[in-house]
């Protein structure tokens, strides 16, 4: 017995190992023949069908040249795989008759088509998360992935960097809101206004709100404002804080309702050291008059917390009618890597929505970099309309209740922070009721 077991044991081992190195091959291993899209484990990249041909838009004809070359030095082996037109930017009432496989789309277009989008597999979402943040996505990728987030614009700080050393002046009085309002009577004997504040606007109030972490509707439901919470009246508590200074001296009330947009005329006359690349903030053609040196930054720190700010993302969809669905999917990683990032970015006026570690590897213009930077500390609205009512965004909250005006009045010390909070919640709750 002792004899056979020394035979059979081995036997077994040996067979159990052919059996384990098989498995672990098949599980590495897809078919064409079995799913429409197929990922090669062990290469990290998907399969091109045979013949396979993917037809993709890209803004210019630089970007498309340069498109080219890169895939053909990337995918000798099929070179003709990816195919490029030029053309707009597609809107919503344009996807469903798209003629290309894969082209750019702006979120809130892509939340109004989204049934005609491919839903992507599953695998290429840790290949994108390498380079970007996915979680800008997170509300159109819930149910399945269907969008790559590429490019990012929003409100960044602007600073005039120029204009602080003909002043005597340091960015280090810039650094945090502390250092902002300690410096508020130096800052005042150079400058007309300390920042050009604006209360009538939520997106462009919301970072204030945020110094405490206050992020409302991350779970995508009604009732997640977090109104209620100690974030949003921390939020608040800053807002009357804000309120203790004269950041404009036109205004000397200091009277919320007072304050003018001024984003771009306080750049070109130079009458702040401080702005906000608001869309309309033409900076290249302001610089051409000032000859000053911008600094791009994300919002100032206040105790140590880094406010978000929220921002407009622009990413890579996939038509649902792809003929070539897994050569489609190795495309979007291609158009996702940093070198094709780069190439559009150098080649438009876009901003790439790409992780701090991923952007030291690319070459773009300076302030493209601190940009893209500073829309690291990014947020985008929940792009998720309220239950049984297609036509309206939790995000509409805001103006529904008219929010901004009671933060108006702690702002202006009518209204403490404990009261307006009581009173947001209480509008907020009737709201509510309106959709339940």
């Amino acid at each position: 017995m002792r004899k056979i077991a020394q035979v059979i044991i081995p036997l077994v081992v040996v067979i159990l190992t052919i059996f384990v190195i098989r498995y672990s091959i098949n599980i590495n291993e897809c078919s064409l023949e079995n799913t429409p899209v197929c990922f090669n484990i062990k290469a990290e990249s998907f399969e091109f069908e045979p013949n396979a041909s993917v037809l993709i838009r890209v803004p210019n004809q630089e970007a498309k040249t340069q498109l080219e070359e890169l895939w053909k030095q990337e995918y000798p082996q099929a070179p003709n795989v990816l195919q490029i037109d030029v053309g707009k930017a597609v809107s919503a009432d344009q996807v469903s008759s798209v003629g290309e496989d894969i082209f750019l789309l702006e979120a809130t277009h892509a939340a109004l088509s989204i049934a005609s989008l491919y839903p992507l597999n599953s695998e290429i979402m840790p290949l994108v998360a390498k380079q970007v943040d996915i979680g800008l996505a997170e509300d159109l990728n819930r149910n399945n992935p269907v969008f790559i987030p590429a490019f990012i614009s929003g409100d960044l700080f602007i600073i005039d960097q120029t204009s602080l050393t003909n002043n005597n002046l340091s960015e280090n009085s810039l650094i945090s809101f502390e250092k902002i309002i300690q410096s508020q009577a130096m800052l005042s004997s150079s400058y007309e206004v300390i920042f050009p504040l604006v209360l009538d606007d939520f997106d462009t109030l919301y970072p204030l709100l945020t110094i405490d972490n206050w992020y409302p509707f991350s779970n995508y439901e009604l009732s997640d404002a977090n109104f209620d919470s100690e974030h949003f009246l921390n939020g608040l508590k800053f807002i009357e804080t804000l309120g203790n200074t004269i950041w404009d001296t036109k205004n000397p009330t200091n009277d919320p309702n007072h304050f003018v947009w001024q984003f771009d005329t306080v750049l070109v006359e130079q009458t702040s050291p401080i702005s906000l690349s608001k869309p309309y903030v033409d900076l290249e053609f302001i610089q051409s008059i000032t000859q000053s040196d911008y600094l791009f930054t994300a919002y100032p720190r206040y105790n140590d917390i880094q406010p978000n700010h929220i921002a407009s993302v622009e990413g890579w969809v996939m038509h649902e009618s792809t003929r070539y669905p897994s050569a489609a999917h190795e495309v979007l990683t291609f158009l996702r890597s940093p070198s094709a990032t780069q190439i559009i970015t150098n080649t438009t006026d876009k901003i790439p929505a790409i992780n701090s570690q991923q952007l030291r590897t690319i070459d773009i213009p300076l302030d493209k970099s601190q940009q893209a930077l500073g829309h690291n500390q990014a947020r985008t609205k929940p792009l998720v309309a309220i239950p049984n009512h297609s036509d309206k965004l939790l995000w509409d909250v805001f103006d529904d209740i008219d929010i901004v005006e009671t933060i108006k009045e702690v702002y202006a010390h009518r209204m403490t922070p404990e009261e307006a909070q009581d009173e947001i919640v209480e509008n907020y709750q009737e709201w509510i009721e309106q959709y339940q």
